[in-house]
């Protein structure tokens, strides 16, 4: 039987869903010409994360 989508979005990783936060804001304030998230730090984690999940 296949899955509701609601329970499929549930199923996400939360790290995911922060992750695609994280991108669309910082997408935002690059077409508004901001620039307040601490992406070197942000890039990292994300890089960090993937590599634990690639183990």
């Amino acid at each position: 039987m296949a899955e509701k989508p609601e329970s499929q979005e549930r199923a996400l990783d939360p790290f995911d869903s922060l992750v695609a936060g994280i991108k669309i804001t910082q997408e935002r304030q690059r077409t508004e010409g901001k620039r307040t998230l601490p992406t070197p730090e942000i890039d990292k984690y994300i890089q960090k994360k993937q590599e634990e999940v690639r183990k």
